[in-house]
């Protein structure tokens, strides 16, 4: 089956036969079992509305990122509050927002600001620096922008934000009054995490948002539970003006509020450690066999790796079972380019010894841009 609009996103797997979904970038370890256990435990509970200020969840994620509660806002997934940030923003300076978004970049910052009635302006990155944003961005920057979004690591190519340039970009933002949408999903997979989040300088930067989720680092994509930290209260009070009542379900709140305080009371959660070790080592185990298959591999940091073949490869691995991300929608990019979670050692033994085949069956020379053998992109 060709791609369709549906796979904009990850996760499609309900019109096809698939035994492995590399399309989502979903911690392979699975929820936690404890909070699945939790989730058992409070299903009675789905006879009463859930708190409407999730009291409870708020706390614990405030404790496990160490800020002020009141800097803490919770949604229907992370995209549920990317879809009110540039609302907010337009209720806030009583117009349509104009945002500047790097491309190629995760699709719904431009949706949700066209949703808003916006302008979303790409920032078109260069293939020849890896698809790294670069101090030209700074140029991009113009006194009529009203919101920057960022994605840290970048989404789909994988690379992380320079942070001496993140520091300017922020500087110039503050003093432009730039919202800065800085979104951390993936970063928990990171072993620096901690002292690489930009929750860090929110105090000292209040039009930087935040934004990170459940959904990826504890494997709960079907419970939706976003959140975001920001310093600027009456920016965050805008937000929930555009949220709906009870959007953070009671299972969402159940669960998150679990994992929270379980993190808060053991710093050295060996659920982390082993999720980080695992993807680092399958990581570079998959780039490194995708390199000798001829793939050029941009350098991955989080728990997906994006790469670039000339061999046609969505529509041949759907046939065996396997679904990956195809990027040819991703402005910016082309067909040929591909994101591939990292799971488990046997579902990534899996996936490259298709593309293995594949490769032996088209042909290997296909593999290449003329010159760029062997070359590793980024």
């Amino acid at each position: 089956m060709r791609p369709t609009d549906q796979d904009r996103h990850g996760g499609n797997i309900y019109n096809r036969q698939i035994r492995y979904d590399f399309s989502s970038n979903i911690n392979p370890l699975g929820i936690p079992a404890f909070a699945l256990k939790k989730l058992q435990d409070e299903a009675v509970r789905c006879e009463r509305y859930p708190d409407p200020e999730y009291r409870e969840l708020k706390t614990s994620i405030a404790r496990m990122e160490q800020v002020p509660q009141e800097w803490v806002i919770c949604g229907n997934g992370a995209s549920e509050l990317i879809y009110a940030l540039p609302r907010a923003l337009a209720m806030r300076k009583e117009r349509p927002v104009r945002a500047l978004i790097p491309q190629p970049s995760f699709s719904e910052y431009e949706r949700a600001v066209q949703a808003a009635g916006g302008h979303a302006a790409a920032f078109l990155l260069k293939k020849e620096n890896g698809f790294r944003i670069t101090e030209d961005i700074l140029d991009e920057l113009t006194p009529d922008t009203d919101l920057l979004c960022l994605c840290n690591p970048a989404n789909p190519i994988g690379n992380r934000l320079d942070e001496a340039l993140l520091a300017k970009i922020l500087r110039q933002c503050r003093e432009a009054q730039i919202v800065v949408l800085l979104d951390e999903c993936f970063l928990p997979f990171c072993e620096d995490y901690e002292s690489a989040s930009g929750k860090r300088v929110i105090k000292e930067y209040p039009q930087l948002f935040v934004l990170n989720a459940f959904t990826k680092i504890y494997a709960m994509p079907g419970i939706r539970l976003g959140y975001g930290m920001c310093s600027d209260t009456m920016l965050l009070a805008g937000l929930r003006e555009q949220i709906p009542e009870w959007s953070v379900s009671q299972s969402a709140q159940t669960a998150g509020t679990s994992i929270a305080g379980y993190r808060v009371r053991e710093p050295r959660w060996d659920y982390m450690r082993r999720t980080r070790e695992l993807i680092r080592e399958q990581r570079e185990e998959m780039a490194g066999k995708l390199r000798e298959l001829g793939m050029q591999v941009f350098p991955p940091t989080a728990d997906f790796i994006c790469f670039y073949s000339r061999i046609p490869l969505f529509e041949e691995l759907e046939k065996a079972g396997i679904l990956i991300r195809t990027c040819g929608n991703y402005r910016g990019l082309t067909s040929g380019y591909y994101r591939t979670a990292v799971r488990n050692p046997e579902e990534n033994r899996a996936l490259i010894r298709e593309i293995d085949r594949i490769v032996k069956t088209v042909g290997k020379d296909r593999s290449l841009e003329p010159g760029q053998e062997g070359e590793n992109c980024g």
